[in-house]
């Protein structure tokens, strides 16, 4: 009776491991084993994850509001970076849920596995049928809380420490040179302005004439120095001979 045993419970196992690396016999109806599990991962999981909206449930009065607050009795003269902080948090934290939502979907389809690799031979001992069922939903149900509180942990790390040094954040200078050619391509290159006498020239005119006349004025009061110096110099020198 133990080898008998023992022979079932290696057929089972082999059985288990074929549907969830994909060696056991292909359908061509629906995904199913290991594919199935790839799907959930790649297509349910990431899919949920790209519908989060980062700036959903944050408006310009929230954020108004934490910066004021960390500001506390006088005003601030850089952003700070607290509220920054307190309102990525709360956006982090939104990504629990979906990933709480897919363990649980690879248990329902771990325990479908388990269900479908009952070979021939059970069927002719129902009762150990039903307590290898049970065994094994209880085994995969105690790997599911470990998973589920790891999942947990991830989540927090991600919300204690904030990488901003990360290749792929957006921040500082970078959002200001960000924000300034978006301005300046939603205000378009050809943009006029009317004078009195009604004529209309272009603003990068505009400012290459004003450019000019900075130079000019520039170099008006660069010559003055220079000759109010030179008189200066040129009277020292008489004092001292």
């Amino acid at each position: 009776q133990g080898v008998k045993l023992l022979n079932i419970l290696g057929k089972y196992c082999e059985a288990f491991s074929s549907m969830v690396e994909g060696k056991n016999k292909v359908s061509t109806d629906q995904l199913s084993g290991g594919a199935r599990i790839h799907y959930i991962f790649q297509s349910i999981f990431v899919k949920s994850l790209e519908e989060i909206d980062p700036c959903k449930n944050i408006s310009d009065e929230d954020i108004r509001t934490s910066i004021q607050n960390s500001d506390g009795p006088k005003g601030a003269m850089f952003l700070p970076e607290v509220p920054f902080e307190i309102l990525v948090r709360k956006q982090i934290d939104r990504l629990l849920d979906p990933s709480l939502q897919c363990a649980k979907f690879i248990y329902d389809e771990l325990v479908k596995i388990s269900h479908g690799c009952l070979t021939s031979e059970l069927q002719k001992y129902p009762i150990l049928k039903r307590r290898m069922g049970e065994s094994v939903s209880n085994f995969l149900r105690d790997g599911l809380r470990p998973a589920e509180t790891m999942i947990t942990h991830i989540i927090e790390m991600e919300m204690d420490y904030i990488n901003t040094s990360h290749s792929s954040f957006v921040g500082g200078s970078k959002v200001v040179e960000l924000a300034k050619h978006e301005g300046l391509s939603s205000r378009g290159p050809t943009s006029l302005s009317v004078h009195k006498d009604g004529v209309g020239i272009s603003s990068e005119a505009q400012l290459k004439s004003s450019t000019e006349n900075n130079v000019q004025l520039k170099s008006e009061r660069g010559q003055k120095s220079r000759a109010v110096f030179a008189r200066d110099t040129s009277r020292g020198a008489t004092a001292e001979k």
